[in-house]
């Protein structure tokens, strides 16, 4: 029993120090991208058999205010040249007759695409490792967000991997352009409210910086230039967890929780006043989504000593166990030795771990 409680132990080491490295230009496991969309090299079109435009498989919204909040977004607000980033932008604007809108009039439009939209686009995602590089204008008002939802008819799932909302007190503090948040919801409402927010700080969200989770039956990652900034093991699994195929939006809504100089009011001093929206944009270079290797996760493997090591092709495994270790453990590289089972991973007595060498150990189910 002692040993198991130090391999136990020695896990839960690795996993939170030395998780930063687990993105997929470090480790194998991840494999080519599943998808990969360079915004930069691509059309925005329209399609007159839906009625619908697009940038590559990404539906842009159009006429649409999502329950009420300041904008109507508009397909004229997502703007597509070749060769530079997707641009989304808000606008100081007058809408009105919106027949799809909570609110018919609008003073403000701004823009949002979605990959996997029900009944037009099958992009959808299910655990993995996503990836976006943003770059976001600071602007008081704004409510930019790279979020992951399942489709309707399911339970309410939603991953947010960011959210801004500069101009707001939330937490105890006022939000600027240095200040993140990561959210999760599950079965929304009244008696199931939001699973979990936390506030982190950035190093100023105007200029380019990559946010990605890595998501998993059993906890989500969040991480910004990759770094980690958070880690949710189990998250809400009282309310079913976090399983379901999910839409990814990218959005630039504006946050219903500040002063605005027209009839859109929050009555609340606490709250600064919208900036006037003159270079109010959110810019998307590329977006990637990753899935890890399981197709030997069936399949125990044993090492009689970490020099067997060489030989492990980076597939996710039933279980590992490395016995019978007469020398200390050493990867031999610049690189950290990454090793992911469905089951568990067992590590025998007398395994050691010079100073300087990086072991990562992660158990999740077979998915």
């Amino acid at each position: 029993m002692k040993r198991k409680r130090t391999i136990f132990t020695l896990c839960c080491i690795m996993l939170y120090s030395t998780v930063n490295s687990q993105v997929p230009a470090n480790d194998p496991h991840w494999g080519s991208a599943e998808w990969y969309d360079d915004f930069r090299f691509m059309y925005k079109t329209y399609n007159s058999g839906d009625n619908q435009w697009y940038v590559g498989d990404w539906v842009v919204t159009h006429n649409w205010d999502h329950g009420g909040e300041p904008q109507n977004y508009q397909s004229d607000n997502v703007v597509k040249i070749y060769g530079d980033p997707l641009l989304i932008e808000a606008k100081e604007e007058f809408t009105s007759n919106c027949s799809a809108c909570t609110t018919p009039d609008h003073d403000y439009t701004s823009g949002q695409i979605t990959a996997g939209y029900p009944g037009y686009s099958n992009r959808t995602i299910q655990y993995g490792y996503l990836e976006a590089k943003i770059k976001i204008s600071d602007e008081y008002g704004l409510w930019p967000a790279f979020w992951a939802w399942n489709n309707p008819g399911n339970d309410e799932e939603e991953i947010d991997i960011f959210e801004m909302i500069p101009g707001s007190y939330h937490g105890g503090q006022l939000h600027t352009k240095n200040i993140m948040t990561t959210n999760t919801h599950n079965n929304q409402g009244s008696s199931n409210p939001l699973a979990g927010i936390k506030i982190s700080s950035i190093n100023d969200y105007t200029n380019w910086h990559t946010y990605a989770i890595d998501w998993t039956p059993n906890k989500i990652i969040w991480y910004v230039d990759g770094e980690v900034i958070r880690i949710l093991i189990n998250p809400n699994q009282a309310n079913g967890g976090f399983h379901n195929e999910t839409s990814i939006i990218l959005n630039l809504a504006l946050n219903p929780w500040v002063a605005y100089p027209d009839t859109y009011t929050y009555p609340d001093t606490n709250y600064y006043s919208a900036t006037n929206f003159l270079n109010a944009s959110m810019e998307v270079e590329y977006i990637s989504y990753y899935k890890l290797d399981m197709s030997e996760c069936h399949i125990p493997v044993y090492y009689n000593s970490t020099l067997g090591l060489n030989s492990y092709n980076n597939k996710v495994k039933k279980s590992i166990t490395i016995g019978n270790v007469t020398a200390p453990f050493s990867s031999n590289s610049n690189s950290p030795t990454i090793l992911r089972a469905t089951e568990h991973i067992t590590l025998d007595k007398g395994f050691e771990i010079p100073i300087g060498e990086e072991l990562y150990i992660d158990v999740n189910s077979c998915n």
